[in-house]
């Protein structure tokens, strides 16, 4: 079997392994299921729902584009998105595909830098996404629940760092 790149080689093995081990990516999660573990106390989950809103993408539609201000963070509960590069007229470098539970967007959003890659759905997705304002509005209405949203971004960023750093260290060692 030939694949166009590495991404989707180690995305085929990675399904392999998934699967050998009997775990299906077809279950959907609710909101709860999703994000519960990460937000405390109980209760924060839907206390945080009134400052998100809901948006449906269509299969082949963008997210963001690379270059756009990082007005929001989105958190995927449904669906396949995927972080490009696209470069004018050369195919698009795949950077990573995301599934339900995915946060998306939030570095820009916090640095206040444009987006740094496109983010297009690979099939109809739901998102839910919070901009600057409804989060200046959550910090000041329910302190608590704001102060646990950003800590669970910051444990999501904490574990992304981590996981960069074992694979730069495993690609040093091959080199």
């Amino acid at each position: 079997m030939l694949l166009p790149d590495l991404d989707h080689g180690l995305e085929w093995c990675e399904n392999q392994i998934l699967a050998s081990a009997g775990v299906s990516d077809d279950a959907r999660q609710t909101w709860e299921e999703q994000f519960g573990d990460l937000l405390t106390p109980s209760g924060t989950v839907e206390g945080l729902l009134p400052y998100l809103e809901r948006q449906e993408v269509a299969a082949g539609a963008y997210l963001m584009h690379e270059r756009d201000m990082a007005d929001y963070v989105y958190f995927l509960t449904a669906g396949q998105l995927t972080a490009r590069l696209d470069q004018g007229n050369a195919a698009p470098v795949r950077l990573e595909t995301m599934r339900a539970g995915h946060v998306v967007g939030e570095i820009g959003f916090y640095l206040g830098k444009e987006r740094t890659a496109a983010v297009v759905a690979d099939e109809p997705s739901t998102v839910y996404r919070i901009s600057a304002a409804s989060l200046e509005r959550l910090e000041r209405e329910a302190p608590k629940i704001a102060s646990a949203f950003h800590g669970m971004l910051a444990r999501l960023l904490a574990e992304r760092a981590g996981h960069l750093i074992v694979v730069v260290n495993s690609l040093q060692r091959k080199a």
